[in-house]
Protein backbone atom coordinates (compact mmCIF):
# COMPACT_ATOMS: atom_id res chain seq x y z
CA UNK A 1 0.00 0.00 0.00
CA UNK A 2 2.71 2.40 0.95
CA UNK A 3 4.44 1.65 -2.49
CA UNK A 4 1.28 2.35 -4.55
CA UNK A 5 0.77 5.52 -2.66
CA UNK A 6 4.66 6.51 -3.36
CA UNK A 7 4.22 5.62 -6.72
CA UNK A 8 1.44 7.94 -7.48
CA UNK A 9 2.45 10.67 -5.73
CA UNK A 10 5.68 10.71 -8.10
CA UNK A 11 3.82 9.83 -11.12
CA UNK A 12 2.78 13.12 -11.11
CA UNK A 13 7.01 14.35 -11.77
CA UNK A 14 8.58 11.23 -12.54
CA UNK A 15 9.37 12.08 -16.22
CA UNK A 16 12.42 13.37 -14.59
CA UNK A 17 13.20 9.91 -13.71
CA UNK A 18 15.22 7.30 -16.44
CA UNK A 19 15.39 4.44 -14.49
CA UNK A 20 14.83 2.65 -11.00
CA UNK A 21 17.40 1.12 -9.05
CA UNK A 22 17.02 -1.44 -6.30
CA UNK A 23 19.39 -3.89 -4.64
CA UNK A 24 18.51 -7.76 -4.47
CA UNK A 25 16.69 -8.22 -1.68
CA UNK A 26 13.43 -9.68 -1.86
CA UNK A 27 11.39 -6.65 -0.69
CA UNK A 28 13.76 -4.07 -2.56
CA UNK A 29 12.72 -6.02 -5.97
CA UNK A 30 9.28 -6.18 -5.01
CA UNK A 31 9.39 -2.16 -3.95
CA UNK A 32 11.17 -1.92 -7.66
CA UNK A 33 8.53 -4.00 -9.79
CA UNK A 34 5.63 -2.27 -8.01
CA UNK A 35 6.68 1.36 -8.84
CA UNK A 36 8.22 -0.32 -12.45
CA UNK A 37 4.73 -1.19 -13.26
CA UNK A 38 3.05 2.04 -11.96
CA UNK A 39 5.51 4.29 -13.55
CA UNK A 40 6.39 2.96 -16.56
CA UNK A 41 9.67 2.88 -15.84
CA UNK A 42 12.57 -0.16 -16.44
CA UNK A 43 14.01 -1.13 -12.81
CA UNK A 44 17.74 -2.80 -12.59
CA UNK A 45 19.26 -4.88 -9.44
CA UNK A 46 22.57 -3.59 -8.88
CA UNK A 47 23.77 -5.59 -5.83
CA UNK A 48 26.01 -2.77 -5.24
CA UNK A 49 23.26 -1.42 -3.12
CA UNK A 50 22.98 -4.24 -0.72
CA UNK A 51 21.89 -3.37 3.05
CA UNK A 52 20.50 -6.32 5.04
CA UNK A 53 18.97 -7.14 8.14
CA UNK A 54 20.09 -10.36 10.04
CA UNK A 55 16.60 -10.23 11.96
CA UNK A 56 16.86 -11.49 15.45
CA UNK A 57 20.25 -10.92 15.64
CA UNK A 58 20.17 -7.15 14.99
CA UNK A 59 22.23 -5.44 17.68
CA UNK A 60 23.76 -8.52 18.79
CA UNK A 61 27.44 -9.47 19.33
CA UNK A 62 27.88 -12.42 21.34
CA UNK A 63 30.15 -15.32 19.89
CA UNK A 64 26.75 -17.51 19.32
CA UNK A 65 25.53 -14.54 17.27
CA UNK A 66 28.25 -13.79 15.26
CA UNK A 67 28.54 -17.22 14.65
CA UNK A 68 25.07 -17.78 13.68
CA UNK A 69 25.65 -14.52 11.27
CA UNK A 70 28.99 -15.89 9.45
CA UNK A 71 27.14 -19.08 8.58
CA UNK A 72 24.85 -16.85 6.70
CA UNK A 73 27.02 -14.79 5.43
CA UNK A 74 28.83 -18.31 4.14
CA UNK A 75 25.73 -19.64 2.76
CA UNK A 76 24.72 -16.00 0.95
CA UNK A 77 28.14 -15.07 -0.43
CA UNK A 78 29.99 -18.34 -0.41
CA UNK A 79 27.73 -20.96 -1.33
CA UNK A 80 25.32 -18.53 -3.24
CA UNK A 81 22.08 -19.84 -1.43
CA UNK A 82 20.34 -16.88 -1.51
CA UNK A 83 17.25 -18.21 -0.38
CA UNK A 84 18.90 -18.23 3.39
CA UNK A 85 17.79 -16.15 5.94
CA UNK A 86 17.11 -15.58 10.18
CA UNK A 87 13.61 -15.32 11.08
CA UNK A 88 13.15 -11.78 11.09
CA UNK A 89 15.74 -11.17 8.72
CA UNK A 90 15.80 -10.85 4.72
CA UNK A 91 16.86 -12.86 1.93
CA UNK A 92 18.58 -12.34 -1.73
CA UNK A 93 15.95 -13.09 -4.53
CA UNK A 94 16.95 -14.96 -7.44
Amino acid sequence: MQVKSLAERLKRAYSCFDKIYCNPLKRAVETADILSNKLELNYEIDSRLVEFSVGKLEGKSDPTSWSMFMDLWKEWFEKENLNTSLPGGNHFCK
